[in-house]
């Protein structure tokens, strides 16, 4: 069992598989560059029948009213150390399905066709109904992303607002975000000076 993996999370959303003989020591975080405590073997071993984690439009909400964001105070262009902020809104659409169009939709084709179209649109609703997880209605998901962004890097070529997503994408926790949304809308930039 000494060559099996564990993934350990920093606080700033990245995550890193280590061994399990790592177990009671310390590694320096990849992403936001903090020392993070490895947990105890008994702990590391509890953690592999533990649920999987929350979404991450979860985390990050716990993360911002806790204000334990940004993690990181240096510029996530030139690395140097700055306490300017800049705040990114974001609206994530989470996709789905809503069941009154797909049943309006199969109804009207069901008039059409008469008594063929009745008979589609009642298996179609019987077989996507049994599917239950595969279809839920959307919801947005709105946050202001607090990023550390120097003054000479906000100065660069282009608008901030057309650099926003590889901006926060330079953040682990932010890149997640973006990587389960990718039709994430960058609504409007703030910058705190």
């Amino acid at each position: 069992m000494s060559d099996a993996i564990c993934p350990v999370a920093c606080a700033c959303g990245t995550e890193k598989l280590v061994p399990i003989t790592l177990a009671g020591s310390v590694f320096k975080c990849e992403g936001c560059g903090t020392e993070v405590n490895i947990p105890s073997y008994r702990e590391l071993k509890a953690g592999e029948s533990a649920p999987q984690r929350r979404p991450i439009h979860e985390r990050i909400e716990e993360r911002l009213i806790a204000n334990l964001l940004p993690v990181e105070n240096h510029c996530v262009v030139c690395n140097a150390e700055t306490s300017d902020l800049t705040y990114v809104s974001v609206r994530c659409e989470k996709g789905g399905v809503k069941w009154l169009a797909i049943v309006i939709g199969v109804f009207l084709f069901g008039l059409v066709t008469c008594f063929i179209g009745y008979l589609l649109a009642f298996w179609f609703y019987v077989s996507q109904k049994n599917k239950g997880a595969t279809y839920s209605g959307g919801r947005n998901i709105q946050f202001e992303l607090p990023v550390c962004v120097c003054d000479a890097c906000v100065l660069q070529n282009g608008t901030l607002k057309e650099r926003a997503k590889p901006l926060l994408e330079r953040t682990p926790l932010y890149g997640e975000l973006l990587q389960k949304y990718p039709a994430t809308e960058i609504l409007k930039i703030r910058m705190l000076r």
